[in-house]
Parts: C-alpha cells; sequence; structure tokens
C-alpha cells in the first residue's frame, strides 16, 4: 500500500507498506482514508471514503465499503 502518515499537523511522503504491516496498522485502530492530495496544498486532500479491515473465516480482508467482500476489494484506488 502507498500511504501518507500523518504526523500532528503535517503528513509525510509516501512510504509503501507490505499487505501485512498494513492489516496490522488497521487492527492496531489506525485509520486510513481513500483520497488524494491536492496539487501544490502539501498536506490536503480530498477524502472519499475510510478503509475497512473486515474478518471473514479468520481471514483479513481489506475493502472500502462492501462488507459482503470475501477477499480484498480496493476498487477505485490507483495502481502504482
Amino acid at each position: 500500500m502507498r500511504v501518507y502518515l500523518r504526523m500532528g499537523a503535517a503528513f509525510t511522503d509516501r512510504i509503501l507498506l507490505s499487505r501485512q504491516v498494513f492489516i496490522e496498522q488497521l487492527k492496531a485502530g489506525k485509520r486510513f482514508m481513500l483520497g488524494e492530495r491536492r496539487q501544490y496544498l502539501g498536506g490536503i486532500f480530498d477524502v472519499t471514503e475510510p478503509i475497512r479491515l473486515l474478518m471473514r473465516d479468520h481471514n483479513p480482508v481489506i475493502v472500502l465499503d462492501d462488507r459482503r467482500a470475501t477477499q480484498d476489494d480496493l476498487s477505485g484506488v490507483p495502481v502504482i
């Protein structure tokens, strides 16, 4: 996952998280939102929706809004 982490009032540069680290962050209560950084505005983002972690038969599933998903579904997230 390519993410920006909030550090107080500022955000980091893009960082890459493996799926497992991303899941651990979600389990720890960290919140991630789908959004796009506004050009030339640094820490200003257009946020669209939260990313959720669901457990399906003891398997973690990362989704945007489909509560019936049985596998990761991040439709609309740009591919690196």
